[in-house]
């Protein structure tokens, strides 16, 4: 999506006798700005090539690090579990097993509290993730599709008036 220089807001396209050009869509304002369609296209063409250029799309998808703190997280149930497991067979009292079950859960929470905003989401940054991704320049000579080509739902034809 391409961004109006002046004031942040979307640029629409639209035809020209030479081809298309983007225009500030924002109505009202003190400002009218529009650029040329084909040479905005080649430049944002040119800098996803350059992009797509500095990264490995053939390789194994790289491994997250893991956060210090994960494999301390993964085994806190666990030890919970063969705590309360102590319990149930009558080998721990509930004297030494509550104390130590709460403070366990209490670790865990300040855990998940610590725990980077990056470890709970999956990373997207592979060929697998974007299996289609053909890193080949694309063909010149894209159409628009016609202005006013499908019409609109719920709207009447031009020149004609309803009602």
């Amino acid at each position: 999506m391409v961004r109006c220089g002046v004031c942040g807001s979307r640029m629409t396209g639209s035809r020209t006798k030479q081809g298309h050009a983007y225009a500030c869509s924002v109505e009202g304002q003190d400002h009218r700005l529009t650029i040329a369609g084909r040479q905005t296209d080649d430049l944002l063409t040119l800098l996803v090539e350059q992009r797509l250029a500095h990264v490995d799309l053939s390789g194994e998808p790289a491994a997250p690090q893991e956060w210090d703190g994960e494999a301390r997280l993964r085994a806190i149930p666990r030890q919970i579990k063969e705590l309360m497991a102590a319990f149930g067979g009558g080998v721990l009292s509930g004297a030494i097993v509550f104390p130590q079950v709460q403070a366990l859960e209490a670790e865990q929470a300040a855990l998940e509290r610590d725990r980077p905003r990056a470890a709970t989401r999956p990373s997207v940054a592979s060929a697998y993730a974007f299996p289609t991704l053909d890193p080949r320049p694309a063909p010149r000579g894209r159409r628009l599709p016609r202005r006013g080509g499908g019409r609109r739902p719920g709207r009447a034809p031009r020149g004609r008036r309803t009602g």
